[in-house]
């Protein structure tokens, strides 16, 4: 039986990217109901992209995840002589830096922390990531995706459209740099709210002013 064009089928699929890790573990210091509302969210993420078939990075441009150096501390301390020193102020990115050329990746492996995924269910074991060169003198950038994106044979033509999202965007994903302009709210726009806020307010026969300091700000900008 012949197998699919992988790459014919990406090309009719779009491919999402999430400005940030799929592995919500900052969420840990969080008191519920707020820990468990980041983790509902990335498992949806991860179910949607699942079920519909629809690539997904998370992309971290300055990662201090440190999954392949516990990795190592692991095997190491399992030899009758361990070698490896504190690593405390080492991540993975380090790891790879000069070692790789533009556009080159690690291999892909699963995430296998043992602290917030362990609320993730059925997807505790669906988070994979790889490092990926994307600028001549920094650090590889951490890519996480879902693992059925890797069980379907489709992780490296998606890497090729994050490459040319790369080169279109100088060095960051368009996509992400693009909805960060338009979602930054400008002075501008804030003036054109409290216009509306006042306007609101004062039609309501309720007084509203702006502070000293404000207008002083407004008038230096």
């Amino acid at each position: 039986m012949p197998q699919p064009d992988v790459r014919k089928t990406l090309s009719t699929s779009p491919v999402v990217f999430f400005d940030g890790s799929l592995v919500v573990s900052f969420a840990m210091t969080m008191p519920n109901p707020y820990r468990q509302r980041y983790i509902d969210a990335a498992v949806n993420l991860l179910r949607t992209s699942e079920e519909l078939r629809v690539p997904l990075i998370g992309y971290i441009d300055t990662s201090y995840a440190r999954d392949m150096i516990t990795m190592l501390r692991r095997l190491d301390s399992a030899l009758p002589r361990p070698v490896l020193r504190d690593t405390k102020k080492i991540h993975d990115a380090l790891l790879w830096r000069g070692h790789l050329r533009w556009g080159d990746r690690t291999p892909a492996m699963l995430c296998a922390r043992n602290d917030i995924l362990e609320s993730y269910g059925p997807y505790h074991n669906s988070v994979a990531f790889c490092y990926l060169q994307t600028s001549a003198a920094r650090p590889p950038t951490r890519l996480e995706f879902p693992r059925w994106m890797l069980d379907d044979g489709i992780l490296e033509p998606v890497l090729d459209v994050v490459r040319a999202e790369i080169i279109a965007g100088n060095g960051y994903p368009y996509a992400i740099e693009t909805a960060d302009a338009v979602s930054v709210i400008t002075m501008q726009d804030r003036n054109e709210f409290y216009g509306h806020f006042q306007a609101f307010l004062e039609r309501q026969n309720v007084k509203f002013n702006y502070s000293t300091k404000s207008l002083s700000k407004n008038r230096r900008r």
